[in-house]
């Protein structure tokens, strides 16, 4: 993302009122769910990694993808009308560090090969 892409989106949503905020990668695609008593941030690591065409399977699945990076440890912020009582980082379990500050829950997303989740919990 451009610095000019930055600014416009930051004049049209400024920060603050954003649901979520990261310093992920371009490369890592983010998405928000809203269920019952949770808020599930996705980050999906579409880095490009090696392409290698698989001979003799003309349909879906003739690409084989290899070599893609992992993600680098990265923050993830959520705006949340109240404190989370617990954060996960999904799959696994695994409790997140976290703080809480301004109505949003600051989580520390540790390294990841393709995708995690982190799980708020209300």
């Amino acid at each position: 993302v451009s610095a000019l892409e930055r600014q416009a989106l930051e004049m049209a949503i400024p920060e603050r009122e954003r649901a979520v905020i990261t310093d992920a990668p371009d490369s890592v695609e983010v998405s928000l769910r809203r269920l019952q008593n949770a808020h599930v941030v996705h980050l999906v690591n579409r880095a490009k990694g090696n392409r290698q065409k698989l001979d003799g399977n003309p349909g879906a699945g003739s690409t084989r993808i290899t070599g893609i990076p992992p993600v680098a440890r990265c923050k993830v912020s959520v705006r949340t009308s109240s404190r989370p009582r617990k954060v996960t980082i999904e799959p696994g379990g695994a409790r997140a560090a976290w703080k809480w500050r301004n109505g949003r829950a600051e989580v520390e997303v540790p390294r990841f090969p393709i995708h995690c989740m982190v799980v708020l919990e209300s």
